[in-house]
């Protein structure tokens, strides 16, 4: 029998044995967290609600791996930005800008504005020598890609995901060999932008050599890539949609969705199927919220946080103490911003446009602080030329310096290009015009960036018509300009409401021209016309049934233009004043100055907008009295009246619309109310108030891929009323 003090001293010595082993032995480590983040557009607002609840919790996270919108939640937290700014950032992103390329009307060139009085419609098709070039993508990511850049300036500098607090990664596929690709360094908005460029929707994105499009088709929760780089345990969030059943697919938008659920949920199951029991699995329940959602953050933030609470016991073995907790989150914060001085600056130039074209309109100087909201003006300028797919910046460190890179990408179907366009005017009572045109636009033709604009036309109002513009410095702001055309159009002649004429007006001109551009808002040109004017009578038993008159004018017009939109305007005004000289020095057939100005404005509360319009034309010094004549009628110039129906050597108008916008932002609609009052005198000295005529109207309009589509109903009087239906014009250009 053992005695019982040795037995002791046993146990003494173990004690004192084991105590003294675990001094020597670290406490136990806790497991490297990855978190998963999948993609699914408005609805990965949701991580952000898994991630609050994690911080609620103190739950470390130590690798994070995202796709699409994974990616970009997952990346800006990974970076070390606070989850309370990351919030107020998604909350307050004007994502539908983030949708489209062009960005606000105002920032296009002088040059690229005046197109869009020509031709309301979208369909642009680049030509060549190859035939005919189609855009890679329906949104190019030019607004989307400045937006990212802002958003993740923290990481500029930080040349491998690596270094950042957490460590990170995003997944795109590649388009050639269908492979997943983990995007591990460069630039953080960059990474974003390929992993969310959904096929069709946005071009792909070169990176490492590879041509990346949206990371879910090939991995929409990348588990075993956050494995491969060292978590132990995964906390996964599922944001996929399922497949849709029955009824639900039976519609265009039901098989678009389906297909892309195929294409994504495969992946999706066969990497929950490798979570094991350590691991966990959220799947938000986001029923009811769509991918493009974007206006609902705050909902679908607390959908994601309900997933996590849910799954609170799960969770909480993963707590650290309080102590851990404050050293993991000052390792969030001990990121230093990069220093915003630029040492200098460096432009990348992938297009046949001179450097200097594009560098000269940079007025960010070396050797100084960063000016963020100067640099994005001159950049939505530069894209505002028309002549590239996507202008860009970083900022890097090279040897030491501040670095700011500026990449300019021609656009991949340019610079020729054909456009397209349509209207259409239907007023279901005399008059019916409908006019089919083709524009060939050559870009860039130069380094100083000339262009030559031809078009054709057919309909009411046909048309031939060319001008070689040739600017005179790399600033574009003078230029010369040559050009000319014929056309011929159908003008209806109006007694008491009646119609009893029409005429079919010939014009044939050659125009030169030298001007000055201010910025992007204004041009003054001056001119020289010359040609000839041909009225032939169609329809009627006017005598003399055929009229020639030469054309011979100088013309001074001044234009200025800052809407934000021509169908839908929310801001800006359009002003044009001109003075046409009429002389026989020229060879014109009479003597005659006319003068015109036109403004409209437009001013807008949330989705309410009113519009302002003023105009006159007038006739001086014509002491022949046979000059050209002014007319009014037609949509929004006095509705109730027929085109042309109001006829006089001067003419008034003011008018007054106001509206609510619906919808967008592919296809916005609006309901509206117009108010016009004028008329047409032999002078404006002679015109009264008495003589006013007036038309109010009721409309409704939509913006088409086939351009704007306007239902109209106008009343004027008992015996003037009048309903349209047009296509292709813009409440502007029609007035």
């Amino acid at each position: 029998m053992p005695c019982p003090r040795f037995s002791v001293l046993t146990l003494f010595i173990s004690l004192i044995s084991f105590n003294l082993f675990a001094a020597d032995t670290p406490p136990n480590k806790r497991p490297v967290v990855g978190l998963v983040l999948s993609g699914g557009g408005a609805k990965g607002l949701a991580h952000l609600g898994v991630i609050k609840v994690l911080e609620e919790m103190k739950i470390p996270v130590d690798i994070i791996v995202g796709t699409s919108a994974g990616a970009s939640v997952g990346g800006v937290y990974a970076m070390g930005m606070p989850l309370s700014e990351i919030e107020e950032r998604f909350h307050t992103m004007d994502w539908n800008l983030g949708l489209q390329d062009e960005g606000s009307r105002s920032n296009a060139s002088f040059r690229r504005k005046q197109d869009d009085y020509d031709f309301a419609s979208d369909l642009v098709l680049g030509v060549g020598a190859e035939g005919v070039k189609f855009r890679k993508g329906l949104i190019q990511g030019q607004q989307l890609m400045l937006i990212l850049t802002e958003l993740t300036e923290q990481a500029e500098h930080v040349e491998s995901f690596d270094q950042f607090p957490i460590r990170y990664r995003a997944v795109g596929s590649d388009i050639e060999t269908g492979e997943a690709v983990a995007i591990d360094k460069g630039s953080l908005a960059l990474a974003f932008r390929a992993s969310m460029s959904v096929p069709g929707a946005f071009p792909p994105v070169e990176y490492e050599g590879h041509l990346l499009v949206d990371g879910g088709m090939t991995a929409n929760l990348p588990v075993d890539l956050a494995r491969e780089l060292g978590a132990e345990v995964i906390i996964a969030v599922d944001i996929s949609s399922l497949l849709l059943k029955g009824d639900d697919v039976n519609s265009i938008t039901g098989v678009i969705e389906q297909m892309g659920n195929l294409l994504t949920r495969k992946n999706v199951e066969t990497q929950i199927k490798t979570l094991n029991k350590q691991d966990i699995l959220l799947v938000p329940d986001l029923e009811g919220a769509g991918a493009g959602e974007f206006e609902r953050t705050d909902e679908i933030v607390e959908m994601g946080a309900t997933a996590a609470r849910d799954q609170a016991l799960a969770l909480k073995r993963l707590s650290v103490s309080e102590e851990e907790w404050l050293a993991y989150q000052l390792k969030r914060k001990t990121v230093l911003k990069p220093s915003q001085f630029i040492d200098r600056i460096e432009l990348i130039n992938k297009s046949s446009i001179a450097g200097e074209f594009i560098s000269s309109r940079i007025s960010q100087p070396e050797k100084t602080m960063l000016d963020r909201a100067q640099l994005k003006k001159d950049i939505d300028d530069i894209y505002g030329l028309g002549y590239f797919e996507l202008v860009t910046y970083e900022i890097v460190n090279k040897s030491g310096q501040n670095v700011l890179v500026i990449k300019a990408i021609e656009k991949s179907w340019g610079p020729d290009y054909l456009r397209f366009g349509l209207n259409f005017e239907e007023n279901f009572s005399d008059s019916t015009r409908f006019n089919l045109a083709i524009y060939y636009d050559q870009t860039a033709i130069n380094s100083l960036g000339a262009e030559w604009q031809s078009s054709l036309q057919i309909g009411s109002h046909s048309l031939i018509q060319t001008e070689f513009y040739q600017p005179l410095s790399y600033l574009s702001q003078y230029f010369v300009a040559l050009g000319g055309g014929i056309e011929q159009e159908d003008v209806n002649v109006y007694v008491d409401g009646d119609k009893i004429a029409e005429w079919q007006i010939t014009t044939a001109q050659a125009i030169f021209s030298v001007g000055r551009e201010f910025g992007n808002n204004a041009e003054f040109r001056l001119m020289t016309e010359i040609g000839n004017a041909t009225a032939q009578l169609e329809v009627g038993s006017i005598n003399p049934r055929r009229e020639d008159v030469d054309i011979g004018s100088m013309i001074a017009l001044f234009t200025y233009d800052s809407l934000d939109n021509l169908f839908l305007p929310h801001e800006g005004s359009l002003t044009q004043w001109s003075w046409n000289r009429s002389t026989k020095d020229l060879a014109a057939s009479y003597d005659y100055d006319r003068v015109s100005g036109t403004w409209g404005g437009a001013f807008s509360y949330e989705r309410y907008t009113l519009i302002g319009r003023i105009s006159a034309t007038a006739v001086i010094n014509d002491k022949q009295n046979t000059s050209d004549v002014a007319t009014l009628g037609g949509l929004f110039k006095l509705s109730s009246y027929g085109r042309g129906e109001i006829v006089g050597k001067d003419s008034a108008l003011a008018g007054l619309i106001v509206y609510r916008e619906y919808g967008g932002p592919f296809i916005p609609y609006m309901l509206g109310f117009s108010y016009e009052v004028g008329n047409a005198w032999s002078s404006l000295n002679s015109g009264a108030t008495e003589d006013l005529l007036d038309s109010s109207t009721v409309f409704v309009g939509s913006d088409t891929p086939l351009g704007p589509v306007i239902f109209a109903a106008s009343y004027g009087d008992s015996e003037h009323s009048a309903v349209y239906l047009t296509i292709g014009y813009n409440l502007f250009n029609i007035y």
